[in-house]
């Protein structure tokens, strides 16, 4: 989903005063909540006036280590109840941490484990504070740090000091534990030297004049040196990887002793190079020399604007689609001396031509179709398919971008113009190109879309479920539909008035099953159909709805209709099912027996339909005899059609909905 507003605009006002609000309250409930109090020349404490049942106490002095008798540093305590502490004077160790090279590490994380009674802890260590303060007693320390530039986070040693080593596979050196004493108050001395942890060290050439924006080191173990496929470096599962987006050289800490596939690969499923690398004790050194990119992996994309020139700035992807999904990655390339844009789409040969090794191949039966898309804020987007085989450039050149102004009527004043969401979407060919965007409502109930692709739109009026940001951003999917219109836009400027409509809660109360909720359009056609919120006990409310016309149905026992405003809950007492109600799609059998949709099939053989279960045995019957006579009322008038029984019923360009006449 897009986001609410065009880029660089601040959000409204009363957005950022009721987050503010939001989070003075927060800082003011943790306030409250926090009671202080100094021990006495004795050491004790008191801690009176206190409203809950319950507190975590913890104590602290600056220079000593302060623990709570039995053990840990902070405790829950009631109210009327006591809580001891013992302070003793803090130790400290002073530690000198040596690479394997003799160097100093830029940063480390120093770990403690108790040789009798303590708990285990971790520090950080820099080489202008190499002191870090302990409780006294016999320790066992250990050091460990990251590559050049990576600092260790003290989280993975806090939480998962299990993991082997703790803190996770960024680690690449460790050092041998050893053991030091600290006296109460006392300051020891201790040396470590950190080795290096078996892993891989890949430096990767690039022999041509080109070299892709970001690529990836993957590495992949060969169980007894066995042979595999390179393409397998492609895929995440099973693979280590890193990501260079700076650099051309990447360490992969922490890989088994053995045989490794090492290998460069890029966006598209392109490997570049990769070769065979033994891993035993410290760093192995793998460099991949990746030849000039082959003419036939690439294609040469021109992005002109509505006048024919060079558009630079504009957003540049590559992907490909099948019938189910698409997939597509953002070009980094830079630009060439014209402008142009040389573009990698794939290797010849490669297993996941036009895709990406982080999404795979689209899914979905037929051909792969393979395109490229710009978008620019000013014009909006604009593809084209090609293909990789043969094209060897593609120009995208953007048409005079469509400018949308909505005037909403009724806006000003209403109860929940707070709520109101104006967003469109593409509809037809192509809709990829015209994504989800939404328009800023001012105050006089004005909207002005950003520029767009001319293209099919469907706008769509709705109403989240309250005035905050979240909701908003949310109401796509969770908001209430107040009106939805379809929309031809050329280039240039459109304007369109949409009315606001009143709006009015629906309560519905049920005896048996919990109905389901469907707005009719203007010609009697039923939206999406949706599920409202339990209020109570044979109770059901689907919120706050535009007044109109809607229909109330059970799946088995049939529907009824309800308009709003309604004068307080309604009563969902269905009439049974007794005709079907035609939704033409597309051109199909039913299309070509001239009927369209609106149409109500209410019988069949002359024989009119009572019940949903007398239609169900009056099909079957008629399926039986291959083809039958259907009753079709239009507009008050019925007329007949001879048809093909299972020809009428399981036509995909129409769908068939019980219905109460």
């Amino acid at each position: 989903m897009g986001s609410l507003l065009p880029v660089g605009t601040p959000p409204p006002r009363r957005d950022v005063e009721a987050m503010l609000r939001v989070i003075e309250r927060r800082f003011r409930r943790t306030e409250e909540g926090v009671r202080e109090a100094l021990t006495d020349g004795t050491g004790a404490f008191t801690l009176s006036g206190l409203p809950s049942e319950e507190y975590a106490l913890e104590a602290w002095r600056v220079g000593f280590l302060v623990e709570r008798t039995g053990g840990g540093p902070a405790g829950v305590v009631a109210v009327g109840g006591r809580c001891d502490f013992r302070a003793t004077p803090a130790g400290g160790i002073t530690l000198s941490l040596a690479l394997p090279d003799g160097g100093s590490p830029e940063q480390a994380v120093v770990t403690w484990s108790p040789r009798g009674e303590g708990e285990p802890g971790c520090a950080e260590w820099r080489p202008g504070s190499p002191r870090i303060e302990v409780p006294s007693g016999s320790w066992e320390f250990t050091a460990f740090a990251g590559p050049p530039g990576k600092d260790l986070g003290l989280a993975g040693f806090q939480l998962l000091p299990e993991w082997d080593p703790p803190g996770g596979a960024e680690v690449l050196y460790r050092s041998t534990p050893r053991e030091a004493t600290v006296g109460a108050g006392a300051v020891a001395n201790l040396a470590l030297r950190l080795e290096a942890r078996p892993g891989l060290r890949a430096r990767v050439v690039f022999e041509g004049s080109r070299r892709p924006h970001s690529f990836r080191i993957a590495a992949l173990p060969l169980e007894g040196g066995a042979e595999v496929d390179p393409a397998l470096l492609l895929r995440d599962e099973g693979v280590l990887a890193l990501w260079l987006d700076d650099g051309e050289e990447g360490i992969l800490p922490g890989l088994a002793p053995g045989t490794w596939l090492v290998g460069a690969t890029f966006r598209g499923g392109r490997i570049g190079a990769f070769e065979r690398v033994t891993v035993a004790e410290g760093l192995a050194v793998a460099e991949l020399r990746v030849p000039d990119i082959d003419p036939m992996d690439t294609v040469r994309v021109r992005v002109l604007d509505p006048a024919g020139r060079p558009l630079p700035g504009a957003v540049l992807e590559s992907g490909c689609r099948r019938s189910v999904e698409s997939v597509a990655v953002r070009v980094e390339a830079a630009p060439e001396p014209d402008g142009s844009l040389v573009v990698e789409h794939y290797e010849t040969g490669a297993p996941v031509r036009g895709g990406s090794y982080s999404y795979g191949r689209p899914r979905g039966p037929g051909p792969m179709a393979w395109f490229l898309r710009a978008t620019s804020p000013l014009h909006g987007t604009v593809s084209a398919d090609y293909d990789p085989a043969r094209d060897r450039e593609v120009t995208l050149r953007f048409a005079a971008p469509a400018h949308l102004r909505v005037h909403l009527s009724g806006y000003v004043g209403h109860p929940h113009r707070d709520r109101v969401v104006l967003g469109m979407e593409g509809t037809g060919e192509r809709k990829e190109d015209r994504p989800w965007r939404v328009a800023v409502v001012d105050e006089e109930g004005t909207a002005a879309f950003p520029p767009t692709a001319p293209g099919e739109y469907e706008l769509r009026l709705l109403l989240a479920e309250d005035g905050g940001w979240v909701s908003r951003e949310r109401a796509l999917w969770r908001g209430t539909k107040a009106e939805v219109r379809s929309l031809v836009l050329p280039s240039g400027e459109t304007e369109v008035t949409v009315h606001l409509a009143a709006f009015s809660d629906l309560v519905v109360t049920f005896e048996e099953g919990e109905p389901l909720l469907q707005p009719l359009g203007p010609d009697g056609l039923p939206g999406d159909e949706e599920s409202g919120t339990p209020a109570g006990e044979g109770r059901v409310s689907f919120g706050l709805r535009p007044e109109g016309r809607y229909r109330l149905f059970d799946r088995d026992r049939g529907a009824m209709i309800v308009d709003l405003p309604a004068a307080g809950p309604v009563a969902f007492r269905p009439k049974p099912f007794d005709c079907m109600l035609l939704l033409v799609t597309g051109e199909g059998y039913l299309s070509g027996l001239g009927l369209r949709s609106g149409d109500l099939v209410v019988g069949v053989e002359g024989e009119p339909f009572a019940d949903r279960e007398g239609m169900r045995r009056a099909l079957l019957q008629a399926a039986a005899k291959g083809t039958a006579r259907f009753t079709i009322l239009r507009g008050g008038a019925a007329f007949e059609v001879t048809a093909e029984v299972r020809r009428f019923m399981e036509d995909d360009a129409c769908d068939a909905t019980p219905w109460v006449k």
